[in-house]
C-alpha cells in the first residue's frame, strides 16, 4: 500500500492505494517494502515474500515509472534478488531489506546456517540499470 501523508508526516492525506499484488509465488505474504527513485526516473520497490523462518523467504523487487504504479515484479532470471542458497550459498532466509537513498547499497537480515534462529545483518552493493537490479 502507498499512503500520501500531510506535511506533518503523521496524518494520512486521502486513501491508500495498493501498488503490489501478492501472487502464489509470494507465499502467504509480502512485507518489508523499501522504495527508491533512481536518477533515471525509475521507482524500484524492494520487498520480501514468504515467511522469514523458512527457506523460501526472499528479497525481490518491482519497478514503475510513476510512484503510484503500476509496478511490475521482476521475473527470473532477475528475481528473486536474494533467496536461500543463491547467490550466496551460506545465507539462509535472506529478507527484510532496506535500500540506501542513492540506490547503491542494500542492508538485510539472514541467517548464516540452516535455520532462522539467529538473524544477522548484512550489506550488499547493488546496481540498478533501468528496470534491472543486480547484486
Amino acid at each position: 500500500m502507498l499512503q500520501k501523508m500531510n506535511s506533518n508526516g503523521v496524518t494520512p492525506d486521502g486513501s491508500p492505494i495498493q501498488i503490489l499484488d501478492r501472487s502464489d509465488a509470494d507465499g502467504p505474504l509480502i512485507e518489508a517494502p523499501s522504495l527508491v527513485r533512481t536518477s533515471q526516473g525509475v521507482y524500484v520497490l524492494f520487498f520480501s515474500s514468504n515467511c522469514y523462518a523458512g527457506p523460501f523467504y526472499d528479497i525481490s523487487y518491482a519497478t514503475a515509472t510513476n510512484v503510484r504504479g503500476p509496478y511490475t515484479k521482476a521475473q527470473a532470471p532477475n528475481a528473486p534478488l536474494l533467496v536461500t542458497g543463491s547467490p550466496y550459498g551460506q545465507l539462509y532466509s535472506p529478507g527484510g531489506a532496506d535500500v540506501s537513498p542513492d540506490g547503491t547499497k542494500l542492508v538485510f537480515h539472514a541467517d548464516l546456517g540452516t535455520n532462522a534462529n539467529t538473524r544477522q545483518m548484512y550489506t550488499a552493493n547493488i546496481k540498478i540499470n533501468g528496470h534491472v537490479v543486480t547484486i
